[in-house]
């Protein structure tokens, strides 16, 4: 299950302190907009330790081929990201990652979105507001804490819930579940306490479905994404 994140037999013989500037030039030349900084960092902070030799979960090329829909930008972004968050919440296996990665591809449209397309007015009011601990009166909390990051986390029960699970200020500065770093933690540390690992090593991927989408919307397509990253990882 692991990858080592070498190009070619050259890339092995170098030595290590070449191959450290190499990948610094690489990523620096691969990730071109807003969360460059962010990424940039984390991935060379990354190859300068673990013995200068970082075991992937998954690569580009694999995740590209899990969906062919996502971009360039996408896949620089968001796969040192999944092999930093999924080891560390233990989706670790080839049935937990597939399983993971069929689910985020959906809901985020390929890494696409990592906030609600929808204006959150439906939560803003009624008897759903109430349950995801928003007030009942229109006061633009809905839209406040509508669906972010790769698992659109949603409401300020949860919000409150992923904030206090990885120790940020989410209700206060919701806009940064939206951001590929807690984009991908988020979901990360959802699915843990949600024990869907569990699920997951059944194969009981309809249940991980309705627990995450209350219903089993676009099962279809989640199915689709499951299956295929079953056979390419």
């Amino acid at each position: 299950m692991s990858f080592v994140d070498t190009d070619d037999y050259r890339y092995r013989n170098l030595g290590i302190n070449e191959r450290i500037e190499e990948r610094k030039t690489k990523i620096t030349s691969e990730i071109p907009f807003e969360w460059i900084e962010e990424v940039k960092q984390m991935e060379i902070d990354r190859i300068s330790k673990s013995e200068y030799e970082y075991q992937y979960i998954m690569t580009q090329e694999q995740l590209k081929q899990i969906s062919p829909y996502i971009t360039t930008n996408n896949l620089v972004i968001y796969t040192p990201l999944l092999n930093k968050w999924l080891p560390y919440y233990s989706i670790n296996t080839k049935l937990r990652i597939a399983a993971f990665i069929a689910q985020v591809m959906h809901e985020s449209g390929s890494f696409r979105y990592t906030t609600e397309l929808a204006s959150g007015s439906a939560y803003d009011t009624g008897r759903l507001a109430m349950k995801l601990g928003n007030t009942p009166q229109k006061d633009g909390d809905g839209q406040k804490y509508k669906g972010r990051g790769l698992i659109q986390i949603t409401g300020l029960n949860n919000y409150k819930e992923i904030s206090k699970g990885l120790g940020v200020d989410f209700v206060t500065y919701p806009l940064l579940l939206a951001q590929p770093n807690y984009a991908v933690q988020s979901a990360c540390w959802w699915w843990n306490n949600r024990k869907l690992n569990l699920l997951a090593d059944k194969g009981d991927f309809k249940k991980i479905t309705e627990i995450i989408n209350g219903g089993t919307n676009g099962y279809s397509e989640r199915l689709s994404f499951y299956k295929k990253a079953l056979s390419v990882l």
